[in-house]
């Protein structure tokens, strides 16, 4: 970078160091968390970040109790991510409710 370029970070790249992370594009779940960013830090940190990380648990909580035999539909491999978008994902998530 040079003094006075323009510098546009991305949250949806964070988290994929491997200084930092173990197999960093891979989605593990039991992933130990590792350094947030997307709700800010120190003074600038989100005032709603505790209840968003609040109702986030409650759901996935409530998800699990409700089904607890959810799996994807299709492999992994097979899911179609969106293309040119700065925030990540998929442009479907085909999933099982129950066991097969």
């Amino acid at each position: 970078m040079r003094a006075g370029e323009a510098v546009v970070p991305s949250h949806a790249h964070a988290g994929r160091d491997p200084a930092v992370f173990v197999r960093p594009d891979d989605f593990d779940i039991t992933r130990p968390p590792g350094p947030h960013l997307a709700f800010g830090h120190g003074p600038h940190r989100c005032i709603g970040a505790d209840l968003a990380l609040l109702e986030l648990r409650t759901a996935i909580g409530a998800l699990a109790d409700r089904a607890p035999h959810l799996r994807l539909a299709e492999p992994a491999t097979a899911l179609p991510f969106l293309g040119g978008s700065l925030i990540g994902g998929v442009e479907r998530l085909p999933v099982r409710t129950h066991a097969p």
